[in-house]
């Protein structure tokens, strides 16, 4: 019996250990592909250092190293920079209007995100109306 309950619980320790979610050091890509995982006509395309978010072949949100980036409305993304720790995306110069950078230390911690990676979803659909 003791040996049952000890393969049980190395078998959950080891699926915790899988899941990126899981863990302070969770890799954001993964937390955000998690987030998202199932909603209908999002992909997901990966690159070397960033994985990217899609809804009907147009970007709603992206990976950085220095946190998620997701396509707002301007005035919400006004009132994130007053209530959080969002700045604007800046492109060499040029500072992006309808894209916000949020930052968390720890990846996990996007999962109470997942509101804005929706809202994100929701208003690039309605632009390719």
């Amino acid at each position: 019996m003791q040996r049952l309950a000890e393969k049980t619980q190395s078998t959950a320790v080891k699926k915790k250990a899988l899941d990126p979610a899981s863990s302070p050091g969770a890799d954001l890509a993964a937390v955000v592909s998690m987030l998202l995982e199932g909603l209908p006509g999002v992909t997901t395309q990966r690159k070397f250092h960033n994985t990217t978010f899609l809804v009907k072949k147009k970007v709603f949100a992206f990976t950085r190293p220095d946190g998620a980036v997701l396509k707002l409305p301007e005035v919400k993304i006004r009132e994130l920079m007053d209530t959080r720790p969002a700045t604007p995306l800046v492109m060499g110069r040029r500072v992006m209007r309808e894209w916000v950078v949020l930052r968390h230390d720890d990846p996990g911690a996007y999962r109470k995100d997942k509101k804005l990676f929706l809202e994100a979803m929701a208003f690039v659909s309605s632009l390719s109306k």
